[in-house]
């Protein structure tokens, strides 16, 4: 994402629209907390993240499951781009195990990447301003020590 914030500062462009589904996001929810990066969850899944200054990242696709959009590009005769190797070829890492589970519950559980959506907007991030909370220079989310 840090590239992609750049490039759109050098355009002066206050908007980054991403493509994540809500399959993608609620797999992030799971591998976030299972990493320990609890504290970035709520900017991380938000529909609109504004932690970087002057440009807000917005999730247009937040509500939309995969199986919709799977739909949606065979009724308009789409193909889907393919995936990087990157990003599949780690087979054993947390966030791909992650959404391999989401994938299995929803199968069996329709409401399952739904159900962690909203309880993953529940938690609210450390507000700016309060006396014991300090920007993280990695993440820019506050912190409270």
């Amino acid at each position: 994402m840090f590239i992609q914030r750049q490039a759109a500062k050098q355009l002066a462009c206050g908007y980054i629209l991403t493509g994540e589904c809500a399959d993608v996001l609620a797999a992030r929810v799971l591998s976030l907390a299972s990493i320990g990066r609890g504290a970035t969850l709520p900017n991380e899944v938000a529909s609109e993240d504004q932690r970087f200054f002057g440009v807000t990242i917005i999730r247009a696709m937040r509500a939309i499951l995969r199986a919709e959009l799977d739909l949606y590009m065979l009724y308009e005769n789409l193909s889907a781009p393919m995936a990087s190797s990157a990003a599949t070829a780690d087979r054993n890492s947390i966030a791909r195990l992650t959404e391999d589970f989401i994938s299995g519950l929803q199968a069996g559980f329709p409401s399952t990447v739904d159900n962690v959506l909203r309880t993953s907007d529940k938690i609210e991030p450390s507000k700016a301003g309060s006396a014991d909370s300090v920007p993280c220079p990695l993440c820019l989310s506050y912190v409270i020590f």
